[in-house]
């Protein structure tokens, strides 16, 4: 956001940011970033289940795991064009 600004760019009002990953420092910066923030302890158990597998039974059943992110909207999506 910050090259946009130096770029002349204004956002949310010409242009909209959405952050891909969450980090504590995205709280600070303003506009306050749109962004998606996964569960921690959603990660942490979604890696340790196959481990557990491989330890009891020595397979892994499950061959994918997909974790559906928490969007936060924060300020800096503006209006979509006319």
């Amino acid at each position: 956001m910050g090259a946009l600004a130096q770029l002349g760019w204004r956002v949310p009002q010409q242009v909209s940011v959405i952050s891909r990953d969450e980090d504590p420092f995205l709280s600070f910066v303003v506009p306050e970033p749109a962004r998606y923030v996964a569960s921690p302890r959603a990660y942490a158990r979604s890696l340790l289940q196959p481990v557990l597998e491989l330890l009891e039974g020595g397979a892994v059943n499950q061959r994918d795991v997909r974790l559906m992110p928490r969007f936060v909207r924060g300020a800096s999506i503006g209006p979509a064009p006319v």
